[in-house]
């Protein structure tokens, strides 16, 4: 970021006096006073159990250049704090528009991807495909809310080719915060599913507030969107008539004429080759490439097909798509695949909801093929008021799923439960608290009889899944 004192407070609307340090660049943008850096602004950003004004004087010791907060000098902050005071009605909408301005000066091209599931995965393969064109920069990891997608395109590279930014939100408004930052070029919903329904309250809702980025398109921008979904269909067409269409479901022919001519993009899961690599057909506007990769098949044809079609939008060759395909590598904890002894582990832990559970499932099933599969599974929260029908669902989905046992972490066990019992479902099952008490009931149950198989770890974030999954590697490799 180039910007100066002065032009930062404009960009943001903010009063303060800012003495000599008006023509002044800083050199970045700070909300965690423990890790500011000198010559940084802090932003008072205030959270359900503190307050960003209290950290203001440890933020001006290590050397913060100004600070931003919506306060009046001598409410939250001392009033003389050394150094210039920003004040603004509100701290994050303020980091939106400072963002904003930084994405405006910039002459990249600008991706947005949002979605219910599989978001940061198309994010990653859009980036790692771009990159064969011109220089690309992306959110890290998941920093993709009101706090992480400013802080990502304060980090871009202004003069590169391609910013590849992920959006993620769970509550109303949120996604209209993120598209006026961000202004997207090509804004890309991969699906929408009953994640965070207790701030966007059902799948229409999801489906209208991920939609919402549409509205803030750049002038001559586009909008690329699933049409597996009729709920997203219907939000994003209504608003954004010139949406462009792909979809991942296997075409029937009588299918294929009605999507004929709104999918100008499609994928398809072929099944596996005899390397065991899952095989794809997608087509391009027409053209059409055929890729072998190392993934879950059933899982992944939707992420491949988004991104592929992102891509080809921004006018990258269906040749240089294919390599960039197979060159992929696995953002951590998305179905990341390790064999340990004779059990493949899949760590899908990074979070989860019911249209997550449901297709990581599916591929675990597909993975393991008729051998045994274990499940090690964890609360999918955010949920509201469905959170115990979703489980009661789920349970139905892993007793489908036939695996040998089932290990469960967090709330809504018995809504697992009834949905096992209701399926018929015939295997152990056993509620667990931590990864120890995870290994001590996999011994308990006898696990150790079985000669391997595949098993996947799955839950939201919060329940730190990844500690059972990485508890479960090291014992195989003592």
């Amino acid at each position: 970021m180039k910007l100066t004192l002065a032009e930062i407070a404009a960009a943001m609307g903010a009063v303060g006096d800012l003495g000599s340090l008006e023509n002044v660049a800083p050199s970045g943008v700070q909300t965690d006073s423990r890790i500011l850096k000198h010559g940084e602004i802090f932003f008072c950003v205030s959270g359900e159990n503190f307050d960003g004004h209290n950290f203001a004087c440890e933020a001006v010791e290590k050397g913060a250049m100004a600070v931003v907060g919506s306060q009046p000098p001598g409410l939250g902050c001392p009033e003389d704090l050394g150094v210039p005071y920003l004040m603004v009605p509100d701290t994050v909408t303020a980091l939106g528009r400072l963002a904003r301005r930084v994405r405006d000066d910039a002459s990249a091209k600008v991706v947005v991807v949002t979605g219910s599931a599989g978001k940061t995965t198309v994010k990653e393969m859009l980036a790692q495909i771009l990159s064969r064109v011109g220089t690309t920069c992306k959110n890290h990891l998941n920093l993709n809310n009101r706090l992480g997608l400013p802080r990502s395109i304060f980090e871009a590279d202004p003069d590169a080719a391609f910013w590849v930014l992920e959006a993620g939100i769970n509550m109303e408004g949120e996604m209209d915060d993120l598209g006026a930052a961000a202004g997207p070029d090509l804004a890309v919903i991969v699906n929408v599913g009953p994640a965070h329904l207790e701030g966007l309250g059902d799948v229409d809702g999801v489906a209208r507030n991920k939609s919402r980025i549409l509205a803030h398109l750049a002038e001559g921008g586009r909008g690329l969107i699933n049409l597996d979904y009729p709920e997203l269909v219907s939000a994003a067409f209504s608003l954004e008539p010139r949406c462009i269409g792909f979809s991942a479901k296997a075409l029937e022919h009588d299918e294929a004429s009605k999507l004929k001519g709104l999918a100008r993009y499609h994928g398809e899961f072929l099944g596996m080759d005899e390397e065991g690599k899952s095989r794809f057909e997608i087509t391009l506007d027409g053209a059409t490439i055929n890729v072998a990769l190392d993934v879950p098949g059933a899982l992944m044809a939707e992420n491949i097909t988004a991104a592929a079609a992102a891509a080809h939008l921004l006018g990258v060759e269906p040749e240089i798509i294919a390599a960039g395909l197979a060159a992929i590598e696995y953002p951590q904890q998305r179905f990341a695949r390790r064999q340990a002894g004779p059990w493949l582990v899949i760590d899908d832990s990074y979070n989860a909801n019911p249209l997550s559970m449901g297709r990581a499932l599916t591929s675990a099933r597909e993975a393991a093929a008729g051998g045994n599969l274990v499940v090690a599974l964890g609360e999918m929260r955010e949920l509201g008021s469905s959170a115990g029908s979703a489980h009661e669902t789920l349970g139905r989905q892993i007793a489908a799923a036939q695996p040998a046992a089932v290990f469960w972490k967090g709330g809504e066990y018995e809504a697992i439960r009834r949905g096992l019992q209701k399926s018929g479902y015939q295997g152990k099952h056993t509620l667990v608290s931590g990864a120890d008490d995870f290994m001590n009931a996999w011994k308990s149950l006898g696990m150790d009889a079985l000669d391997g198989g595949v098993i996947l770890f799955k839950a939201s974030r919060t329940i730190r899944m990844e500690q059972l999954a990485q508890a479960f590697i090291k014992e195989r490799a003592a």
